[in-house]
């Protein structure tokens, strides 16, 4: 694995959104498609994810994820950690997408205590970013409880919760 620091990921996805004019929603998608295949790889038929999503865009990479799976004929339970839902446009998009997949499908996403109880396969970090600074806040321990306590096969979008992106 390559570490890059989070000034060079924003310059990245500068460059991407300004030079090359490819729209943030794509870039999005785009990691959501890369996330869902990786969860792919360690999933049995029918398996179930759960993708933990925080409110900034990695979260919004979890539901692009959560999506894909779905449309996969995977059961992806993506939980909205902290309430918030989704600070930007683009992973507002991703969570509608999310939640109309869930309605054609007759499923409700879990709350996180409800989510601590769902049996899963694969589990999808998708809470902080690059961005992310420790020590982490009060409202995130329950958080960090579920993913320590989960034996399924995790995965981490941009990097695990708590772990300073420095």
């Amino acid at each position: 694995m390559i570490a890059i620091s989070p000034a060079t990921v924003r310059n990245i996805d500068e460059y991407a959104r300004d030079v090359l004019k490819i729209p943030v929603r794509t870039l999005m998608g785009r990691a959501g498609d890369a996330v869902a295949e990786a969860a792919r790889r360690h999933l049995p038929e029918r398996g179930t994810v759960l993708i933990l999503c925080g409110a900034g865009n990695n979260g919004g990479d979890g539901y692009a994820a959560a999506v894909r799976l779905l449309a996969l004929g995977y059961r992806a339970l993506a939980v909205d950690v902290l309430g918030r839902g989704q600070a930007s446009e683009e992973g507002a998009y991703y969570l509608e997408k999310y939640r109309e997949k869930l309605e054609e499908k007759k499923l409700s996403p879990p709350t996180l205590a409800e989510a601590a109880c769902l049996p899963h396969d694969v589990l999808v970090d998708a809470v902080l970013g690059t961005g992310a600074r420790l020590p982490l806040s009060e409202e995130l321990l329950p958080v960090a409880a579920l993913l320590s306590a989960s034996s399924a096969y995790k995965i981490a979008v941009d990097l695990p919760l708590g772990t300073d992106a420095e």
